[in-house]
């Protein structure tokens, strides 16, 4: 039986950095360097070799190379969407203009009006008020027709879906309206 081997370094790995630096070292002197930056130099040089030899060699990459999934950082949405005004003008971005139309879009869907149909305009202007749905939907959006859309949105009578977030804590248990308001934006 022989005892078992204890890998490290072998003493080629030791003993080529410190030839090296001996040979550096010997070398800046011999040119004119002072021995203490000789000196310096070599132990550099020794130092970065066995560097080199303890780091795992590198894999060629090989060609192509690997993808990487590419993963986009953002900031949150409301800071997206307080950045989509323009605060000279009071235009609103694509980005707002989008959200606030399809949330209004939405909650009138859950009262079985169609905004984009022609024939219930009048019935969602009388749930959201008089030029609410216009001003939404046309092409220059401002500011304060967001802000008209939104406090309109508010004011938006309960459905029976919606209802059970305005309830009091103890309803009664013949109570339809026991839902979430939550589940008028899905």
């Amino acid at each position: 039986m022989s005892a078992p081997r204890i890998d490290g370094p072998r003493l080629g790995q030791i003993v080529a950095p410190l030839l090296t630096a001996a040979v550096v070292t010997a070398a800046l002197y011999f040119f004119g360097v002072e021995l203490a930056f000789a000196v310096a130099w070599g132990t550099l040089i020794s130092v970065i070799i066995i560097a080199r030899q303890a780091a795992p060699a590198l894999e060629e990459p090989g060609w192509p190379p690997s993808h990487r999934p590419f993963t986009t950082v953002r900031g949150s949405d409301v800071s997206r969407l307080a950045w989509s005004f323009v605060a000279r003008t009071g235009a609103a971005g694509p980005t707002i203009v989008r959200h606030v139309r399809n949330l209004v879009r939405r909650r009138l869907t859950h009262r079985g009006i169609d905004i984009d149909d022609a024939a219930m305009h009048a019935r969602a202007d009388e749930l959201l008020g008089e030029g609410v749905r216009a001003g939404l939907f046309q092409n220059h959006v401002n500011r304060t027709d967001i802000e008209h859309a939104l406090d309109a949105v508010e004011r938006l009578p309960l459905t029976a879906e919606s209802a059970g977030s305005y309830l009091p804590q103890h309803p009664e248990p013949d109570n339809p309206l026991s839902d979430h308001a939550a589940k008028e934006d899905r």
